[in-house]
């Protein structure tokens, strides 16, 4: 298919770029429910939009590299804003960025993505800590390294594979 920028998959890989700073407001102003519920359609925006792309035929060079973009920019600016007013903690933040990092090198070395059900689970994982980093302190410090240590295990399988 010829890249075309205006589908719907791209839209929604947009909406979710406009939700991270939709995000980043709601978070400054301590609005945790709206945040949450903001986190949540990111998190859906993100599981739909390669589902939408095959299913529609809008498969593009663009699409995927702006999927990626989005992912990036996502992750760091929320993880950043979830740092700053003291909901996670550096290492966390330190561990996403690398983990993201990983990921969209490998995301570049290969021109075809194929999500595994591992990579897709790392994703729902991580909108789930964030969302647990808002409400629920106790069982989001049990679970923050396990989920941190297997974005990073995944994402450097993910790039072996790829290289």
């Amino acid at each position: 298919m010829k890249d075309k920028i205006f589908t719907l998959a791209n839209l929604l890989t947009f909406s979710r770029l406009v939700l991270t700073f939709i995000f980043i407001y709601l978070i400054s102003r301590e609005q945790i429910i709206p945040a949450i519920i903001c986190l949540l359609l990111a998190g859906l925006s993100d599981l739909l939009d390669g589902y939408v792309a095959r299913k529609l035929n809008q498969v593009s060079e663009y699409g995927r590299i702006f999927d990626t973009a989005v992912d990036g920019i996502f992750l760091t600016l929320t993880s950043l804003s979830l740092l700053a007013y003291d909901y996670i903690n550096i290492g966390i933040v330190i561990i996403f960025l690398v983990g993201g990092a990983i990921r969209c090198f490998s995301y570049i070395k290969k021109d075809k993505i194929s999500p595994t059900i591992f990579s897709k689970a790392v994703v729902v994982l991580i909108y789930a800590l964030m969302i647990l980093s808002l409400t629920e302190e106790m069982i989001f410090n049990l679970v923050k390294w396990p989920v941190a240590g297997y974005h990073l295990v995944i994402s450097s399988i993910d790039l072996y594979r790829k290289l």
